[in-house]
């Protein structure tokens, strides 16, 4: 993602594909963030993590982070902790 070190966006934006749907059962915890507008489901994996936004129109918005990206954005959303 331009601006965002160690953090990426599935290309194409968005997708149907749920989370699960994607990456299977990894754990994904749903959580509402007072900074964003969507439902978020958040992963924590080996080296990082994956953060999805559930978007009003049924579509998903999936992004990936490096350890330290993925811990600056769950930050960044107040939803410290999810990322362990």
């Amino acid at each position: 993602m331009r601006g965002c070190p160690g953090r990426y966006v599935l290309a194409g934006g968005p997708v149907a594909s749920s989370p699960q749907d994607l990456f299977g059962d990894l754990g994904f915890r749903e959580a509402r963030s007072e900074r964003a507008p969507d439902r978020v489901f958040v992963a924590a994996v080996r080296e990082g993590g994956i953060i999805s936004y559930a978007r009003g129109n049924r579509t998903f918005i999936h992004t990936l982070g490096d350890r330290a990206g993925f811990a600056r954005k769950l930050h960044a959303l107040g939803l410290d902790g999810l990322d362990s």
